[in-house]
């Protein structure tokens, strides 16, 4: 039994043959319900579909289960987190691929693997599952942080210019470390934003090298941004206020090039 198959928006195509029986068919459509048309019609060519043996759902592991279709390594990885890129089956009978479709179990450098018609799927710990969120969580974190300084230093500056209100010893250079930093910040979303609109229109721009040398030079900015005040002789003279400042914007800034490490966006040479 061969077959092959595949879909986008309003089009899918599919065809299975049978060689040894020789009987097969293809079903081409271009409607916006197309699985109305492919339901059920291997069943009726064929007859019943096979399922997963006794044996086989025996040795099933609850657990997360991502798909291998996607890029779970390199600078594309990111892009896996905008699609469910795992699933938590706890037992075959309460999904609908493995409940209805023919699997198989294999081990594969050390983990449970499900081979599905479509789609592989490797077993994760809880860990490895949550920690693409913890990561991506703290950037978000840094990212909030860092537009909120820039809101409110623009209401402070707009404030004093109106009411003519002078600021008491004003730090000139702590200042535009701050608002320098929380650009750098802002440049990461903005960019990963026009990757996903240039993936979703399917350009393919969302692979041009410059986008990823852009994140290595962010990196590196943003890393020296966030050391910065390490190295500062007057750092000891700030107050109390702008000290708690100074350590959340390093710390939104390595929030943010942990995420270019996390995610190989830095790496625009495998473009």
């Amino acid at each position: 039994m061969l077959g092959h198959g595949g879909n986008t928006l309003g089009f899918s195509s599919r065809m299975i043959l049978d060689l040894e029986h020789g009987i097969g068919y293809i079903v081409m459509t271009n409607q916006s319900t197309e699985q109305n048309y492919n339901f059920q019609m291997p069943e009726l060519v064929f007859g019943p579909r096979k399922t997963a043996s006794k044996e086989t759902q025996e040795q099933f592991s609850p657990g997360y289960y991502r798909t291998l279709r996607n890029f779970n390594q390199g600078p594309l990885a990111i892009f896996k987190m905008v699609s469910g890129f795992a699933n938590n089956w706890q037992k075959p009978s309460g999904d609908q691929r493995l409940l209805n479709n023919f699997w198989a179990i294999y081990q594969s450098k050390g983990k449970p693997h499900i081979a599905l018609g479509v789609a592989d799927y490797e077993k994760i710990s809880d860990f490895d599952f949550y920690k693409d969120f913890i990561i991506l969580g703290s950037g978000g974190l840094g990212i909030i942080y860092a537009l909120g300084l820039l809101l409110i230093s623009l209401i402070l500056g707009a404030y004093r210019l109106i009411f003519r209100k002078k600021q008491e010893q004003p730090d000139h250079v702590w200042k535009a470390w701050n608002i320098l930093t929380a650009v750098g910040v802002l440049v990461f979303p903005i960019n990963l934003f026009l990757m996903f609109v240039a993936q979703a229109s399917g350009d393919f721009s969302e692979i041009a090298q410059w986008r990823y040398i852009l994140f290595a030079g962010l990196g590196l900015f943003l890393a020296g941004c966030a050391v910065y005040p390490l190295f500062r002789k007057t750092r000891k003279g700030l107050g109390k206020g702008r000290l708690f400042l100074t350590v959340l914007t390093s710390l939104s800034a390595l929030a943010i090039v942990a995420n270019i490490l996390y995610w190989s966006l830095y790496q625009w040479w495998v473009m």
